[in-house]
């Protein structure tokens, strides 16, 4: 059964491009299949209806939320039209499955000024890590770029001189522009702080943290808290920063097109979702949901 998932990770991941995060929340969803299915007897993936159901039952007895659920429910679906169509099953068992209604909330999008705020928050400190941090905030900002994006960037993606960094953790080779404010960031943390931060460990990695390796995504999360914090601003996220540079960059009048090539999306809907709701309030589970975290 492991092999089917591998299979259909693989197709999957061509066929819509998908980013590392997202692969990854596909294994997790199918695995949980797998581990249940099993539990029920299960030697394939040719099962009846009622298994779906139970599965389905069994999300909502573990207290996952309605979008979570959604989001499990979309993977199976999508992973059973991909064993019908390579002939693995013959009938499939998640056709009478509804779709998880979910309601979509508008996403949290910053004021320029609270973006201001936020970054003098980052200016009044003094360690290496601040450059750092401006360096990394300016740069989702600027860019729309994922956080696991960002700090997956080594010293020699930078092209200061063409105003750009190169992004080589997309499934095609990407090259985004950047700011000259940034940039000038950017140039005083790798002249003052990085080599603060620099061990014999830290390799090509522009991001270092205060041990000298690549800053987690989990690490600037938390720093990015308390700057959000020392602001006086409500939770603020990586992805609050994506949505943020999205919603300016179109009201900036931006072209849709530009905007989606900066943040790596293959179509414009994606693009649009993360300033505004789809359909305005609620969507059916659906392939949609299992976008990555956009």
């Amino acid at each position: 059964m492991e092999d089917s998932v591998a299979a259909f990770l693989d197709h999957i991941t061509l066929q819509r491009e998908l980013s590392a995060n997202t692969r990854a929340a596909y294994r997790n969803d199918l695995n949980q299949l797998t581990s249940f299915l099993r539990t029920r007897g299960a030697e394939s993936w040719q099962v009846d209806a009622a298994a779906m159901a139970a599965y389905v039952d069994d999300l909502m007895g573990r207290g996952y939320s309605s979008s979570t659920r959604a989001r499990k429910v979309a993977a199976v679906r999508s992973f059973y039209r991909y064993l019908c169509g390579e002939g693995i099953v013959q009938d499939n068992p998640t056709e009478d499955i509804g779709g998880t209604r979910v309601e979509r909330s508008a996403p949290t999008v910053l004021t320029r000024e609270q973006v201001r705020a936020l970054i003098g928050a980052i200016r009044k400190k003094t360690s290496p890590e601040s450059l750092r941090d401006q360096s990394i905030l300016q740069l989702l900002y600027s860019t729309g770029m994922r956080i696991t994006e960002a700090l997956s960037i080594d010293i020699s993606d930078v092209d200061g001189e063409k105003g750009r960094v190169v992004l080589r953790s997309r499934q095609r080779e990407s090259v985004v522009p950047v700011t000259q404010e940034c940039l000038a960031v950017m140039a005083r943390y790798l002249s003052v702080s990085r080599p603060q931060l620099e061990t014999s460990r830290s390799g090509a990695a522009l991001f270092l943290n205060h041990r000298g390796q690549r800053l987690s995504r989990q690490g600037f999360w938390l720093v990015l808290k308390g700057y959000a914090r020392a602001a006086g601003l409500p939770e603020v996220t990586p992805q609050t920063l994506r949505h943020t540079f999205t919603a300016h960059a179109l009201e900036s009048s931006v072209p849709l097109e530009r905007v989606r090539s900066m943040l790596g999306h293959t179509s414009s809907s994606a693009t649009q979702r993360l300033v505004k709701p789809e359909n305005g309030s609620a969507s059916s589970a659906g392939e949609s949901d299992q976008n990555e975290q956009d």
